[in-house]
């Protein structure tokens, strides 16, 4: 029986350990208010809800670092991150009625119609 399951030795997880999770939700909190206003840009803009947005999903970090706007519009982080960021807007978008189409994020291997080959 490993420590953190046995009642005897109660473990608690160390605060340093909560204050990085703690800053990573408050970043992704931020991400996800950046990309949902950009969403509402474009509903004032053509006066309607997109039927669908395309979402990258990152494969490898080298695919991230090459072909990620994140930087541009001053996100940082991993792809990892980024991956979870993008699963975490995909449901508030569908909770918007806004479907999600999953792309490959390099496109290179993005097949004629632009849709990623590998799905989520």
């Amino acid at each position: 029986m490993r420590r953190w399951e046995n009642p005897a030795n109660p473990w608690e997880i160390p605060q340093d350990a909560w204050d990085v999770l703690d800053a990573a939700l408050k970043r992704q909190r931020e991400v996800l208010d950046f990309a949902l206003k950009k969403v509402d840009e474009i509903i004032v803009q053509h006066g309607k809800a997109p039927d669908a947005i395309r979402l990258p999903y990152w494969l490898t970090e080298g695919d991230y670092v090459m072909w990620s706007t994140d930087a541009d519009n001053g996100i940082d982080g991993d792809w990892h991150m980024a991956n979870a960021n993008n699963m975490a807007l995909a449901l508030r978008l569908e909770e918007r009625g806004i479907d999600v189409e999953w792309v490959d994020g390099n496109p290179a291997r993005q097949d004629a119609m632009g849709r990623g080959k590998t799905r989520v």
